[in-house]
């Protein structure tokens, strides 16, 4: 029988609008595929050869990843990952040492999984998270990198047991599918732990559920500020891997916890060893859309998808290490806590809100409303690529930043403009 389709792109489109639920938790569905699956791979998909680590929290996932993706393969180890959502092609989400799927990769898994699952119906997400291990079951890899997609307890992520998990951040966020407090959503995401295996916890306030929770399930723990913790000072950061190990690294590209999540899993994986020059590693280590920067018409331009109360706050915290004043265009989703989401950042001179091309989007007008009742000035505009070059302008004036922030889709949008005006990334560190 020849395949459904022959090209990534209706492969998606059809994946889109074929299940009922564009969100819908539980494994039940998704782990019968995956045995099926499994089954043609001699055990490979579910139990897999090499060693795997599951990465959930509320920010600061991607950012994990990309870090001990970056320590791993600076020692010649073969890594799998798993990131989602993407920012401007479906094959960012998965990467086999470092080289995106390519499409026509992509459409052969997904012609293996439609073949295996037979009459059950799979969301997008969990077509995708299918697609990811059998393309590294494939593969001859040393280690898996998995990135949850929502929560962790009931995602489809979680038909791994993993060797490692690591729970980056405990935030309010997805209150309508993980509850509407850091306890309840602390129970989701520990769902990921195993019986006596490794769980790193990076959250240095965790609810009393998951410390409840871990000693119910039974797994070993390092918490951070009690078995590793990190530091700033005027110089960059100083992460304390244990009482006798610590680590002097210049200021980083990306989250501090994120990273040091990042060097405690390596640790006691045994997998960080003979890095040479490893704070230059760190420090040079970047992920697209976070913190990043560039260039434009003489303007200097930091993109991040920060889109929740707690990653609004560390992009401002990231914005005060410089004194430059800063000018804000965003687009936010509407069952975002929207006003939580800018407060952290009403130290702005301007906040320009634009609309985006998805019903779940809230409006310009909305967003504006929002800004002003904290008393920040605001413009609205249709959509990004009307408002940029007028906002370039009013940054030149004011000698000020530009930061783009507010969703992934925000981002996907703000590339091409940018790249229509010339602008160009600034690596240095």
């Amino acid at each position: 029988m020849a395949p459904r389709f022959s090209h990534l792109t209706d492969w998606l489109a059809w994946q889109e609008s074929f299940h009922p639920k564009a969100i819908d938790l539980g494994l039940e569905r998704v782990r019968e595929v995956a045995i099926r699956l499994d089954a043609t791979l001699s055990g490979r998909l579910l139990r897999p050869k090499a060693k795997t680590v599951l990465v959930a929290g509320t920010n600061g996932k991607g950012s994990c990843i990309a870090t001990m993706a970056a320590l791993l393969r600076a020692q010649g180890l073969a890594i799998g990952s798993y990131n989602s959502p993407h920012l401007l092609r479906y094959n960012e989400r998965i990467t086999i040492n470092a080289v995106e799927a390519s499409d026509q990769s992509l459409c052969a898994a997904f012609d293996a999984i439609d073949r295996a699952r037979g009459d059950i119906s799979l969301s997008y997400f969990e077509f995708g998270t299918l697609a990811a291990f059998w393309l590294m079951a494939q593969a001859d890899l040393d280690v898996w990198l998995i990135e949850v997609g929502l929560g962790g307890r009931l995602d489809a992520t979680n038909l791994l047991d993993a060797d490692v998990a690591i729970i980056t951040s405990i935030a309010l966020d997805h209150e309508a599918y993980l509850g509407d407090t850091r306890e309840l959503i602390a129970v989701e995401k520990l769902g990921i732990a195993r019986a006596n295996k490794l769980l790193v916890c990076a959250d240095e306030n965790p609810p009393s559920t998951l410390v409840a929770g871990v000693a119910r399930i039974g797994c070993r723990v390092l918490w951070a500020g009690r078995d590793f913790s990190w530091r700033v000072d005027d110089s960059g950061a100083v992460i304390s891997l244990s009482a006798q190990h610590q680590l002097r690294v210049p200021r980083l590209q990306l989250p501090l916890p994120s990273v040091a999540a990042a060097l405690v899993a390596c640790d006691h994986l045994g997998l960080l060893t003979q890095i040479d020059n490893l704070p230059q590693l760190l420090g040079a280590t970047r992920l697209i859309g976070r913190w990043q920067r560039f260039t434009c018409q003489g303007v200097q331009v930091l993109l991040d998808v920060a889109h929740n109360p707690a990653s609004t706050q560390a992009l401002a915290d990231y914005i005060a290490q410089d004194a430059q004043p800063f000018i804000i265009v965003v687009g936010m989703m509407a069952d975002k806590n929207i006003i939580e989401s800018l407060k952290p950042l009403t130290s702005a001179l301007y906040v320009h809100t634009i609309g985006l091309p998805l019903p779940r989007a809230a409006s310009a007008s909305a967003l504006a409303q929002y800004a002003r009742s904290l008393g920040m000035k605001t413009s609205e505009h249709e959509n990004l690529q009307k408002a940029l070059e007028p906002v370039l302008a009013q940054c030149l004036t004011e000698q000020a930043r530009l930061v783009i922030c507010g969703s992934f889709h925000t981002l996907a949008a703000a590339y091409p403009a940018l790249t229509a005006l010339g602008a160009k990334e600034v690596c240095d560190g």
